[in-house]
Protein backbone atom coordinates (compact mmCIF):
# COMPACT_ATOMS: atom_id res chain seq x y z
CA UNK A 1 0.00 0.00 0.00
CA UNK A 2 1.13 3.47 -1.08
CA UNK A 3 2.61 5.65 2.23
CA UNK A 4 1.67 8.90 0.82
CA UNK A 5 -1.19 9.96 -0.21
CA UNK A 6 -0.56 12.26 -1.94
CA UNK A 7 2.20 15.47 -3.28
CA UNK A 8 1.44 18.22 -5.11
CA UNK A 9 4.95 19.78 -6.68
CA UNK A 10 4.25 23.63 -7.65
CA UNK A 11 7.69 23.84 -9.35
CA UNK A 12 7.40 25.32 -12.75
CA UNK A 13 7.48 28.06 -15.51
CA UNK A 14 5.08 31.13 -14.64
CA UNK A 15 3.07 30.62 -17.61
CA UNK A 16 2.51 26.91 -16.51
CA UNK A 17 2.29 27.36 -13.18
CA UNK A 18 -0.77 29.81 -13.88
CA UNK A 19 -2.43 26.94 -15.84
CA UNK A 20 -1.70 24.43 -13.05
CA UNK A 21 -3.31 27.12 -10.55
CA UNK A 22 -6.34 27.02 -12.93
CA UNK A 23 -6.41 23.26 -13.33
CA UNK A 24 -6.71 22.83 -9.78
CA UNK A 25 -8.95 25.28 -9.19
CA UNK A 26 -11.66 23.20 -12.03
CA UNK A 27 -10.34 19.95 -10.11
CA UNK A 28 -11.28 21.16 -7.02
CA UNK A 29 -14.71 22.78 -8.02
CA UNK A 30 -15.81 19.36 -9.50
CA UNK A 31 -15.05 17.30 -6.63
CA UNK A 32 -16.66 19.87 -4.12
CA UNK A 33 -19.90 19.28 -5.90
CA UNK A 34 -19.42 15.62 -5.12
CA UNK A 35 -21.43 14.10 -2.62
CA UNK A 36 -19.86 13.00 0.34
CA UNK A 37 -20.53 11.31 3.87
CA UNK A 38 -18.10 12.40 6.65
CA UNK A 39 -17.09 10.32 9.11
CA UNK A 40 -15.43 11.06 12.90
CA UNK A 41 -11.50 10.86 13.30
CA UNK A 42 -8.97 9.57 13.41
CA UNK A 43 -7.91 10.54 9.79
CA UNK A 44 -6.09 7.02 9.20
CA UNK A 45 -8.10 4.90 6.77
CA UNK A 46 -7.28 1.57 4.57
CA UNK A 47 -9.28 -0.35 1.97
CA UNK A 48 -12.65 0.02 1.47
CA UNK A 49 -15.39 -2.63 0.31
CA UNK A 50 -19.11 -2.89 -0.69
CA UNK A 51 -21.55 -5.69 -0.28
CA UNK A 52 -23.75 -4.54 -3.05
CA UNK A 53 -26.44 -7.64 -1.84
CA UNK A 54 -26.95 -5.45 1.38
CA UNK A 55 -26.09 -2.12 0.22
CA UNK A 56 -23.23 -1.79 2.82
CA UNK A 57 -19.78 0.26 2.48
CA UNK A 58 -16.93 -1.30 5.03
CA UNK A 59 -14.49 1.67 5.71
CA UNK A 60 -11.31 0.23 7.20
CA UNK A 61 -10.50 2.79 9.79
CA UNK A 62 -7.79 2.68 11.93
CA UNK A 63 -9.29 0.82 15.40
CA UNK A 64 -12.84 0.27 13.81
CA UNK A 65 -14.72 -0.72 10.77
CA UNK A 66 -17.51 2.32 9.83
CA UNK A 67 -21.01 0.75 7.77
CA UNK A 68 -22.36 3.00 5.79
CA UNK A 69 -25.49 2.43 4.28
CA UNK A 70 -25.42 2.85 0.30
CA UNK A 71 -28.53 3.85 -0.45
CA UNK A 72 -29.10 6.21 1.89
CA UNK A 73 -24.81 7.53 2.19
CA UNK A 74 -25.24 7.29 6.01
CA UNK A 75 -22.97 5.77 8.79
CA UNK A 76 -25.16 2.62 10.23
CA UNK A 77 -22.47 0.34 12.44
CA UNK A 78 -19.45 0.63 13.50
CA UNK A 79 -17.58 -2.83 14.03
CA UNK A 80 -14.84 -2.69 16.60
CA UNK A 81 -12.74 -3.55 18.09
CA UNK A 82 -10.00 -3.68 15.29
CA UNK A 83 -6.69 -2.77 15.83
CA UNK A 84 -4.76 -1.57 12.61
CA UNK A 85 -7.68 -2.97 10.42
CA UNK A 86 -6.53 -3.14 7.40
CA UNK A 87 -9.82 -4.36 5.44
CA UNK A 88 -13.33 -5.70 6.07
CA UNK A 89 -14.66 -8.32 3.69
CA UNK A 90 -18.91 -9.31 4.06
CA UNK A 91 -20.30 -13.19 3.83
CA UNK A 92 -23.96 -12.42 3.31
CA UNK A 93 -24.61 -15.73 3.04
CA UNK A 94 -23.06 -16.49 6.67
CA UNK A 95 -24.79 -13.23 7.72
CA UNK A 96 -20.92 -12.43 9.13
CA UNK A 97 -18.27 -9.64 8.15
CA UNK A 98 -14.67 -11.00 8.51
CA UNK A 99 -11.88 -8.00 9.51
CA UNK A 100 -8.37 -8.34 8.73
CA UNK A 101 -6.95 -6.63 11.68
CA UNK A 102 -3.03 -5.83 11.04
CA UNK A 103 -2.66 -4.58 14.69
CA UNK A 104 -2.70 -7.85 16.54
CA UNK A 105 -2.63 -10.09 13.28
CA UNK A 106 -5.98 -11.26 13.95
CA UNK A 107 -8.86 -12.14 11.60
CA UNK A 108 -12.19 -10.18 13.41
CA UNK A 109 -16.07 -11.71 12.79
CA UNK A 110 -18.77 -9.36 13.40
CA UNK A 111 -22.53 -10.19 12.70
CA UNK A 112 -23.58 -8.11 9.65
CA UNK A 113 -27.05 -7.33 10.78
CA UNK A 114 -26.30 -6.00 14.35
CA UNK A 115 -22.06 -5.21 14.18
CA UNK A 116 -21.55 -7.15 17.25
CA UNK A 117 -18.36 -9.35 17.29
CA UNK A 118 -18.83 -12.87 17.60
CA UNK A 119 -15.33 -14.02 17.84
CA UNK A 120 -11.64 -13.37 16.91
CA UNK A 121 -9.41 -16.10 14.79
CA UNK A 122 -5.60 -15.26 15.59
CA UNK A 123 -3.09 -15.84 13.22
CA UNK A 124 -1.56 -18.75 14.75
CA UNK A 125 -4.60 -20.47 14.46
CA UNK A 126 -4.81 -20.83 10.87
CA UNK A 127 -4.55 -24.58 9.97
CA UNK A 128 -2.31 -24.33 7.59
CA UNK A 129 0.22 -21.39 5.61
CA UNK A 130 2.13 -21.61 2.54
CA UNK A 131 5.21 -19.87 1.59
CA UNK A 132 4.70 -16.28 -0.15
CA UNK A 133 7.25 -15.66 -2.79
CA UNK A 134 7.48 -11.99 -1.59
CA UNK A 135 5.65 -9.52 0.54
CA UNK A 136 1.71 -9.55 -0.41
CA UNK A 137 -0.30 -6.97 -0.71
CA UNK A 138 -4.28 -6.74 -2.13
CA UNK A 139 -5.66 -9.95 -2.48
CA UNK A 140 -9.02 -10.94 -4.40
CA UNK A 141 -10.51 -14.15 -5.24
CA UNK A 142 -12.68 -15.65 -8.31
CA UNK A 143 -15.26 -17.52 -6.59
CA UNK A 144 -13.79 -20.99 -8.35
CA UNK A 145 -10.82 -22.19 -5.39
CA UNK A 146 -8.57 -19.67 -6.09
CA UNK A 147 -6.89 -16.64 -4.90
CA UNK A 148 -4.66 -14.03 -6.43
CA UNK A 149 -2.63 -11.31 -5.09
CA UNK A 150 0.25 -8.94 -5.52
CA UNK A 151 3.86 -9.47 -4.60
CA UNK A 152 4.37 -6.02 -4.13
CA UNK A 153 8.50 -5.93 -3.41
CA UNK A 154 8.74 -7.83 -6.57
CA UNK A 155 6.64 -6.26 -9.18
CA UNK A 156 4.71 -9.92 -9.43
CA UNK A 157 0.84 -11.70 -8.87
CA UNK A 158 0.88 -14.92 -6.91
CA UNK A 159 -1.87 -17.41 -7.56
CA UNK A 160 -3.07 -19.44 -4.47
CA UNK A 161 -5.08 -22.36 -4.38
CA UNK A 162 -7.91 -22.66 -1.98
CA UNK A 163 -8.10 -25.83 -0.97
CA UNK A 164 -4.77 -26.69 -0.78
CA UNK A 165 -3.08 -23.11 0.17
CA UNK A 166 -0.47 -24.24 -2.37
CA UNK A 167 0.90 -21.43 -4.29
CA UNK A 168 0.30 -22.93 -8.03
CA UNK A 169 2.18 -20.03 -9.57
CA UNK A 170 3.35 -16.86 -9.56
CA UNK A 171 4.50 -14.20 -12.77
CA UNK A 172 5.97 -11.31 -13.57
CA UNK A 173 3.79 -8.15 -13.83
CA UNK A 174 6.51 -6.18 -16.00
CA UNK A 175 6.55 -3.08 -16.24
CA UNK A 176 4.45 -2.88 -13.34
CA UNK A 177 6.49 -1.76 -10.45
CA UNK A 178 4.93 -2.07 -6.41
CA UNK A 179 1.79 -3.23 -7.70
CA UNK A 180 -1.28 -2.51 -4.99
CA UNK A 181 -4.69 -3.04 -5.68
CA UNK A 182 -6.20 -5.44 -7.48
CA UNK A 183 -9.60 -6.68 -8.99
CA UNK A 184 -11.17 -8.98 -11.22
CA UNK A 185 -13.51 -9.30 -13.91
CA UNK A 186 -16.17 -11.87 -14.95
CA UNK A 187 -13.76 -13.01 -17.88
CA UNK A 188 -10.71 -13.98 -14.77
CA UNK A 189 -8.67 -11.49 -16.32
CA UNK A 190 -6.51 -9.17 -13.41
CA UNK A 191 -6.36 -5.65 -12.75
CA UNK A 192 -3.17 -4.49 -11.43
CA UNK A 193 -2.34 -0.98 -10.42
CA UNK A 194 0.88 0.10 -10.20
CA UNK A 195 3.28 2.39 -8.41
CA UNK A 196 4.69 3.62 -11.80
CA UNK A 197 1.52 4.81 -12.89
CA UNK A 198 0.70 1.91 -14.89
CA UNK A 199 -2.85 -0.37 -14.87
CA UNK A 200 -1.37 -3.87 -15.78
CA UNK A 201 -4.24 -6.60 -17.32
CA UNK A 202 -2.84 -9.65 -16.86
CA UNK A 203 -4.47 -13.59 -17.43
CA UNK A 204 -3.71 -15.52 -14.09
CA UNK A 205 -3.94 -18.73 -16.31
CA UNK A 206 -1.49 -18.24 -18.63
CA UNK A 207 0.54 -16.21 -15.79
CA UNK A 208 1.65 -13.63 -18.65
CA UNK A 209 0.25 -9.65 -18.55
CA UNK A 210 -1.80 -9.38 -22.10
CA UNK A 211 -2.14 -5.35 -21.92
CA UNK A 212 -1.03 -1.94 -19.86
CA UNK A 213 -2.64 1.50 -19.48
CA UNK A 214 -1.25 4.81 -18.19
CA UNK A 215 -2.70 5.96 -14.83
CA UNK A 216 -2.58 8.69 -12.43
CA UNK A 217 -0.42 8.70 -9.57
CA UNK A 218 -0.39 6.96 -6.19
CA UNK A 219 -2.38 4.56 -6.94
CA UNK A 220 -3.54 2.36 -4.45
CA UNK A 221 -6.66 0.68 -5.02
CA UNK A 222 -9.13 -0.63 -8.15
CA UNK A 223 -12.49 -1.49 -8.90
CA UNK A 224 -13.95 -3.47 -11.73
CA UNK A 225 -17.55 -2.49 -12.67
CA UNK A 226 -19.74 -2.35 -15.69
CA UNK A 227 -16.91 -3.40 -18.35
CA UNK A 228 -14.50 -1.19 -17.00
CA UNK A 229 -11.29 -0.82 -14.30
CA UNK A 230 -11.41 2.33 -12.04
CA UNK A 231 -8.31 3.42 -10.48
CA UNK A 232 -7.89 5.54 -7.35
CA UNK A 233 -4.72 8.20 -7.95
CA UNK A 234 -4.28 9.50 -4.48
CA UNK A 235 -1.36 11.71 -5.16
CA UNK A 236 -3.43 13.48 -8.72
CA UNK A 237 -6.39 13.18 -6.55
CA UNK A 238 -8.21 11.45 -9.22
CA UNK A 239 -10.17 8.16 -10.89
CA UNK A 240 -8.50 6.66 -13.84
CA UNK A 241 -11.45 4.99 -16.09
CA UNK A 242 -9.56 2.28 -18.61
CA UNK A 243 -11.87 -0.12 -21.18
CA UNK A 244 -10.73 -2.23 -23.50
CA UNK A 245 -11.14 -0.36 -26.61
CA UNK A 246 -10.17 -2.88 -28.94
CA UNK A 247 -9.35 -6.62 -28.70
CA UNK A 248 -6.35 -7.14 -26.29
CA UNK A 249 -6.37 -3.21 -26.01
CA UNK A 250 -6.86 -0.98 -22.76
CA UNK A 251 -6.46 2.49 -22.47
CA UNK A 252 -7.90 5.29 -19.94
CA UNK A 253 -11.08 6.31 -21.44
CA UNK A 254 -11.78 9.25 -18.94
CA UNK A 255 -10.08 10.68 -15.43
CA UNK A 256 -12.42 11.76 -12.79
CA UNK A 257 -12.26 14.43 -10.33
CA UNK A 258 -12.10 13.08 -6.53
CA UNK A 259 -9.42 14.74 -4.17
CA UNK A 260 -5.79 14.45 -2.96
CA UNK A 261 -5.57 11.24 -0.82
CA UNK A 262 -8.43 9.48 -2.36
CA UNK A 263 -5.87 6.33 -2.95
CA UNK A 264 -8.58 3.45 -2.53
CA UNK A 265 -11.77 2.95 -4.19
CA UNK A 266 -14.78 0.23 -4.21
CA UNK A 267 -17.82 0.10 -6.27
CA UNK A 268 -21.19 -0.86 -5.68
CA UNK A 269 -22.37 -1.64 -9.24
CA UNK A 270 -26.17 -1.83 -8.36
CA UNK A 271 -26.13 2.08 -7.99
CA UNK A 272 -24.05 3.00 -10.60
CA UNK A 273 -21.23 4.30 -7.54
CA UNK A 274 -17.59 4.59 -6.55
CA UNK A 275 -16.71 5.09 -3.06
CA UNK A 276 -13.12 6.47 -2.18
CA UNK A 277 -12.25 7.95 1.59
CA UNK A 278 -10.20 11.04 1.97
CA UNK A 279 -9.19 13.62 3.92
CA UNK A 280 -7.58 17.34 3.76
CA UNK A 281 -4.55 17.75 4.35
CA UNK A 282 -2.08 20.70 5.94
CA UNK A 283 0.76 22.07 3.72
CA UNK A 284 4.17 20.68 4.13
CA UNK A 285 7.06 22.06 4.34
CA UNK A 286 9.89 22.56 1.24
CA UNK A 287 11.76 19.42 0.82
CA UNK A 288 9.21 16.91 2.76
CA UNK A 289 7.15 16.86 -0.45
CA UNK A 290 6.84 13.12 -1.43
CA UNK A 291 9.35 12.09 1.71
CA UNK A 292 7.01 12.24 4.67
CA UNK A 293 3.38 11.28 4.69
CA UNK A 294 1.14 14.94 4.94
CA UNK A 295 -0.42 15.56 8.06
CA UNK A 296 -4.25 15.31 8.00
CA UNK A 297 -6.94 18.17 9.09
CA UNK A 298 -8.68 16.76 11.98
CA UNK A 299 -11.94 16.41 11.39
CA UNK A 300 -12.07 16.01 7.32
CA UNK A 301 -12.69 12.40 6.92
CA UNK A 302 -14.67 11.67 4.63
CA UNK A 303 -16.05 8.97 1.72
CA UNK A 304 -16.70 10.78 -1.54
CA UNK A 305 -19.63 9.17 -3.43
CA UNK A 306 -18.45 9.51 -7.43
CA UNK A 307 -21.26 8.70 -10.22
CA UNK A 308 -19.26 6.17 -12.84
CA UNK A 309 -20.19 7.35 -16.08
Amino acid sequence: MSANPGVFNARGAPAILGLSVLALASLRAVAADAQSIPLPDPTRWDYVSVDAQSHRLYVAHRERVDVIDTQGGKPVLQLSPTPGVHGAAAAPDLGKVFTSNGGDDSVGVFDAASGKAIGKVKAGQVLATSASPGRPEFAGADGHGRVYFNIEDKGELAVLDAATLKIERHYSLAPCESPSGLAIDPQGRLYSVCENGLLVVSDPAQGKVLAKAAIGRGPDGVAWMDGKAYSANGQDGTISVVAETAPGRFETVATLPTARGARTIAADASLHELFTPTADFKPQAEGEQGKKRPEAVPGSFRVLVVKAP
